[in-house]
């Protein structure tokens, strides 16, 4: 599909009720120019954002804190990329001056130098300051924000796993209980199977309600209830009831040892929020794949019906043919235009219109006919 193929509809989705906390100030390790790049540039939305100083050495580490006048109850911190690293790390502050660890180094996959994402922590704190540390220079050589800001209240999120994969993939709600699957693939769905939460007492929820429960050494899904077993998040990204650790192994999640887990190296998976979801936004998709798969049927069946004409142009008087040329050029140079789309659009597409691979097929065969017609107009 062409680029940003059904991306738009997408984006109309409704906010599920994340609040915000905004920074009253902010300083870094490294700056660019502290007039035109300042650090409190990324606490306010503003055209302005703030830039490190560039050319970092692999092992460099440029740091971001945002502060508050008075301390606050944060689950976590969102974060709008100019220039992203290879690898991001949070800490956070009770007093301003003492941190720790809120969310341990996890690297960033994707390869655009510019895009948003939430760091959950592992468990609400009181901070009077966040610390974003940043390492791993990408070709673009700087690191930057346009915009921080904490995460305040509960909050929905996905489970990202942090073990190696071609495309990152998350826990998602089935009916065995947990499998792992790409995660674009689970958001272009729309049936919200790979969101949780976590309730106040620790049970790990999916939006239909049902809790994940630990049975025979297996994971179930069942109706949520007081004394079930409370999971954990920790700071090092393992999902833990007791001793027990969910781990990817190939298409399922499984619950086994944490040692066995941690020594396979399977058992990361990082907290990534939700803040909107909206199953309306589906049907409007599933509404216009419909539409596209008919246009791309009707356009097969016309090249066929011209493609069978093809042997009786000879025979046509060039008159007949005249002035039809630039229209044919027109839609050949329409048909041969680069149909490789963006992840996101390929997915969408794949899944509720026609498909990349389909609609590749109808245009070349459209413009192989429309140059044979277009030689004869000549």
């Amino acid at each position: 599909m062409s680029k940003g193929f059904f991306a738009l509809v997408l984006c109309a989705q409704t906010v599920v009720g994340q609040k915000f906390a905004a920074f009253d100030a902010a300083v870094s390790s490294s700056v660019y120019s502290s007039k035109s790049f300042a650090a409190e540039l990324a606490v306010a939305e503003s055209s302005g954002y703030w830039c490190s100083v560039g050319h970092h050495a692999p092992g460099d580490v440029v740091s971001w804190t945002g502060e508050f006048n008075s301390r606050r109850q944060i689950s976590g911190v969102q974060l709008r990329w100019s220039y992203a690293p290879a690898e991001v790390k949070v800490l956070t502050s009770a007093d301003g001056g003492n941190f720790e660890e809120a969310a341990a180094w996890r690297r960033i996959a994707r390869a655009e130098p510019s895009f948003e994402e939430t760091v959950m922590f592992a468990r609400p704190v009181a901070a009077k300051a966040v610390m974003v540390l940043m390492r791993g220079p990408k070709p673009w050589g700087y690191f930057g924000l346009a915009h921080a800001a904490a995460l305040s209240g509960s909050a929905s999120f996905m489970l990202v796993s942090g073990a190696p994969s071609r495309e990152e993939q998350c826990a998602v709600a089935g009916p065995k209980g947990l499998r792992a699957e790409a995660c674009l693939g689970a958001m272009v769905a729309g049936e919200g199977k790979e969101i949780f939460s976590l309730s106040e007492d620790g049970q790990l929820k999916t939006q239909g309600g049902q809790c994940l429960g630990l049975r025979s050494g297996g994971l179930v899904f069942r109706t949520c209830a007081a004394g079930q077993g409370a999971w954990e998040v920790t700071a090092d990204g393992q999902v833990k009831q007791g001793g027990v650790c969910l781990m990817l192994s190939g298409e399922r999640v499984e619950a086994v040892d944490c040692g066995e887990a941690a020594a396979l190296g399977s058992d990361k998976f990082f907290q990534v929020a939700v803040t909107a979801q909206d199953p309306a936004a589906v049907v409007a998709v599933q509404s216009m794949g419909s539409l596209l798969k008919a246009s791309v049927e009707r356009q097969r069946k016309l090249m066929a019906r011209l493609q069978a004409l093809l042997p009786r142009l000879a025979s046509c008087k060039s008159s007949s043919l005249k002035g039809l040329s630039p229209r044919v050029e027109f839609s050949l140079a329409a048909a041969g235009q680069s149909a490789s789309g963006v992840n996101l659009g390929q997915k969408i597409g794949e899944r509720f219109g026609p498909g990349v691979g389909e609609a590749n097929s109808v245009l070349l065969e459209s413009a192989k006919v429309l140059k044979t017609v277009a030689a004869a107009a000549r």
